[in-house]
């Protein structure tokens, strides 16, 4: 089956299950580590980059690519970042009443 195919199956799966292959893509993007030619190409196109913000996200791919979560990086997952913020703000807006 070809990758095309397969893009074409999962547009067909309802929208719960659609989210489930998100979540797994998300994931093994998370823990799959870059080779040498893949980092190196990020390099060059960190480099010729203008905007700070392409930048930042090309440098963050690259340390996610280097490490990966299967190194032992220490990885907060998505729903636990929304908490901590969610915490956060609660806790500033108690401040101000």
């Amino acid at each position: 089956m070809t990758a095309n195919e397969i893009i074409e199956e999962i547009k067909r799966l309802d929208l719960k299950e659609q989210l489930g292959v998100i979540r797994f893509a998300y994931q093994l993007d998370a823990e799959r580590r870059l080779t040498g030619k893949e980092l190196a190409k990020l390099a060059e196109r960190m480099v010729k980059a203008t905007d700070p913000a392409e930048e930042a996200i090309i440098r963050e791919a690259m340390v996610r690519g280097f490490y990966s979560a299967t190194a032992g990086r220490a990885q907060l997952g998505a729903r636990r970042k929304r908490a901590i913020a969610k915490r956060n703000r609660n806790k500033h807006s108690a401040k101000r009443l």
